[in-house]
């Protein structure tokens, strides 16, 4: 994944000798990039690409969802995939979209592919969790199938591309801005990456 999260620090009580913290200076082509074409179909100022299986894509969940309230920003998820890699992720995504379980069921696609409560693997490990979490398997394998999934594995392959991202977590913020986390040091920055780019001109 690019950069690990640890590295965050809490602010705590500073003494008020202490100087101001400089404010951290952006620059393009080192902290971002400017897409050759924008990614025009873009429905949120701010776009995730993820993996189910990035460790720091799951760590973020919440520091995202939190900055995701305090700003009004909104943020869409693309699961990353090419043609033939990453496509049970993707596709376990797009199935919990069209079924309007993403609420619910987001995080649990993280538990699906990390964690090791269970020995089970493939299908048989899907079905544990849908059953853990009441959700109809039936149900859930024909959506899994369905023209409507493909469709929208159609729209992430396509944005993937177009976006040119190459690791996980990555973010395209208005459309124009990707930014590849591998030269983020810390959340803290990421998020106010993301908001600086949120406030600047196309």
């Amino acid at each position: 994944a690019g950069f690990t999260t640890g590295c965050t620090t809490d602010g705590g009580n500073k003494a008020e000798s202490e100087p101001a913290v400089q404010a951290v200076v952006f620059v393009e082509g080192e902290d971002y990039q400017v897409l050759d074409a924008p990614l025009v179909s873009a429905d949120s100022p701010v776009i995730e690409f993820f993996y189910y299986g990035c460790k720091a894509c799951y760590s973020l969940v919440p520091a995202v969802a939190e900055w995701r309230n305090k700003t009004g920003n909104q943020v869409s998820l693309v699961p990353v995939h090419s043609k033939t890699k990453l496509m049970i992720s993707a596709r376990l995504f797009h199935t919990f979209a069209e079924m309007k379980l993403l609420s619910k069921m987001y995080e649990v696609g993280y538990e699906i592919f990390q964690t090791k409560e269970s020995s089970l693997t493939g299908k048989e490990r899907i079905d544990d969790y849908l059953l853990k979490n009441d959700i109809n398997k039936k149900q859930f394998w024909s959506i899994w199938r369905s023209d409507a999934v493909n469709k929208r594995m159609s729209v992430s392959l396509a944005l993937t591309q177009k976006a040119k991202v190459t690791m996980t977590p990555s973010f395209v913020v208005q459309g124009r801005y990707l930014v590849q986390t591998q030269t983020i040091d810390s959340v803290e920055n990421l998020l106010d990456l993301l908001s600086f780019l949120s406030k600047k001109d196309v």
